[in-house]
């Protein structure tokens, strides 16, 4: 999950810095007034210089003062314009904890210069909670990949008990492939699987922009239909035959796909339907135009029409904040606010002069989907739930994303929604989830936070963690929990995780 680093500052951080590894502090604390700073995080930037470039890995000693308060933490290092990112996820608080990191897994973002140009690390503890607490990293240290492998097989690997009663929780599962579970695996045999493992509802990606694995009026049909057979008539049927809730996952605005959707794009780009970004990247389709809200919401409501128990919003929202810029985007904000634009897009980007109102704007489009889907399913076919993946904090999304969907949650659109809370501590999974079930008490919808088996990092602890997170997901009073991804991860995780 990509996340846009804010430049903001926070003034109560402190930072010692002595002679440890060459270029780095020997400790970085970062001091997170939450009760008294209201900022989305506490940041801190430093200098450091670093050649990484040769490295297998790096490790640091991090202590967490109180876990809660925060919903992920970031490490990144700058280079040039840009960064590397290493998401942190520790599991204890209150006493150092060792975390090592492959070089390779750092993400990149805006445009760093290179491994061997670090001027600079940045920590970042993302707001969950009121309370203040603070971040200290120490001893930081380059690896080799056995000093690596000797920090990780350190890990406790046991996967807790696990029950399964029948009590009426949601225990969903993600599905991204329309064949279902893997190799070895038809529908019928993927849902005896998922069902054996205690598990009751299936949320499965059977359609994209450019791409319907099923018989569609709406959405172009996956080419090899005829041969391969309608996907979702054989992931209901398994559904029924083992008492398993079928929701159809419907991908909107991003058109890429492992199935070649070449001609599609090509024919929404002539028709001047697609998104015109800074960062250079293609294949969404544009949220303001009537033309794809009307075709997302057919699909939706199409899908509700075939007797699924639910239909499932995925990408309900914009890819970043960069965008869209096309002409039509212009003319379309100018008419929704009364006046011109003076300086096209200057002045709708981070600092313009109308950033607030085009934050505003961005949201109504993607709002505009939901709602209209909304509206037609409850009267159309009352019977079939609606929700939605979206990001983790409500507060966050709707400027950076356009994704208001604690909105959604309060005008009754959504059933249930199902937060993609991918983080490997259980700790931070806990913060994150109380922070959701907080922003919706009252409402008239169900969380089921989400969570990441098949994106926790790739170390044996797969069953430890599912495990772990589903127990503090219980323990928060959420009514049920939804597993990425139906894959091989979960095929090898769910058989090691005791039932009793």
């Amino acid at each position: 999950m990509k996340r846009t680093i804010a430049p903001f500052f926070c003034l109560a951080c402190a930072v010692r810095l002595a002679a440890a590894t060459p270029g780095m502090p020997d400790e970085i604390v970062v001091q997170a007034a939450f009760s008294t700073n209201r900022s989305a995080r506490a940041v801190r930037d430093v200098p450091a210089r670093l050649d990484l470039s040769n490295v297998f890995g790096f490790a640091a000693d991090v202590t967490i003062g109180d876990l809660s308060q925060f919903s992920h933490l970031d490490l990144h290092f700058k280079s040039g314009g840009g960064w590397y990112n290493f998401a942190m996820s520790p599991e204890k608080e209150g006493v150092a904890e060792r975390l090592a990191f492959r070089v390779k897994d750092g993400k990149k973002e805006s445009e760093p210069k290179g491994l061997d140009s670090i001027s600079g690390i940045r920590i970042s503890g993302w707001r969950a909670g009121t309370n203040d607490t603070f971040i200290t990293l120490r001893n930081f240290s380059v690896l080799d990949e056995a000093g690596f492998a000797a920090i990780e097989a350190a890990k406790d690997r046991t996967p807790r008990a696990c029950p399964m009663p029948e009590n009426g929780e949601v225990r969903a599962f993600w599905c991204h492939s329309s064949r279902g579970l893997g190799k070895g695996y038809d529908w019928d045999s993927s849902v005896a699987f998922l069902r054996k493992h205690g598990y009751n509802t299936l949320l499965v990606n059977l359609a994209w922009p450019g791409v319907a694995f099923y018989r569609s009026s709406v959405l172009p049909e996956y080419v090899r239909l005829d041969a391969e057979g309608d996907r979702l008539v054989q992931c209901l049927a398994a559904c029924r035959k083992y008492g398993v809730s079928c929701h159809v996952w419907k991908v909107c605005y991003n058109a890429g796909h492992m199935e070649d959707m070449t001609e599609f794009n090509r024919r929404m780009a002539a028709e001047g339907r697609t998104q015109v970004r800074t960062d250079g990247k293609d294949g969404w389709l544009c949220p303001s135009d009537p033309r794809n809200i009307k075709y997302e919401i057919d699909a939706m409501v199409e899908l509700a029409h075939k007797g699924v128990d639910g239909i499932h919003f995925d990408f309900i929202r914009y890819p970043t904040d960069k965008g869209c810029y096309c002409d039509m985007c212009r003319e379309r904000f100018e008419r929704a606010v009364g006046r011109k634009v003076a300086q096209w897009p200057e002045d709708v980007k981070k600092g313009g002069a109308m950033i607030g109102e085009w934050h505003s704007w961005r949201v109504t489009n993607i709002t505009a989907v939901v709602k209209g889907v909304a509206e037609r399913v409850r009267r159309e076919s009352p019977q079939t739930k609606i929700s939605a993946a979206v990001f983790q904090n409500p507060e966050t999304t709707p400027a950076m994303l356009g994704q208001d969907w604690l909105d959604w949650c309060r005008k009754g659109y959504l059933d249930f929604v199902c937060p993609m809370n991918y983080v490997d501590s259980a700790a931070l999974q806990r913060a994150t989830t109380m922070l959701q079930l907080r922003a919706v008490s009252g409402l008239p919808v169900k969380v089921y936070p989400g969570i990441g088996l098949s994106v926790f990092r790739k170390d044996g602890c797969d069953a430890r963690r599912l495990s772990e997170q589903i127990a503090v997901v219980r323990a928060c009073g959420a009514p049920g929990f939804t597993v990425f991804n139906f894959d091989g991860r979960a095929e090898a995780a769910l058989p090691l995780i005791p039932r009793q």
